[in-house]
């Protein structure tokens, strides 16, 4: 099935990684075709407090690097396809 993997550079999330064994899951904090999300007043501004609510946990690492997002190539097949964002 198709994964993919991305590298954080960001000390904090590296070891959050590291305390649970190495794997987090975790999707873009911004809603589908809102701006990307660099900070928890981001967040905010995209998300209801209805919303807000119902996620189980927030790190908040401060303001973080403005960063484009990642690109996903899809290695399944014989050849390399990316995903459209």
């Amino acid at each position: 099935f198709p994964s993919h993997d991305t590298i954080p550079n960001l000390e904090l999330v590296k070891q959050v990684a590291k305390m649970s064994g190495g794997v987090i899951a975790q999707t873009s904090a911004n809603l589908s075709g809102q701006p990307n999300v660099y900070s928890i007043s981001d967040l905010r501004s995209q998300f209801s407090d209805e919303l807000l609510e119902k996620i189980g946990l927030i790190i908040d690492g401060g303001n973080i690097p403005t960063t484009p997002p990642s690109t996903l190539v899809l290695l399944t097949g014989d050849t390399p396809k990316i995903i459209p964002r």
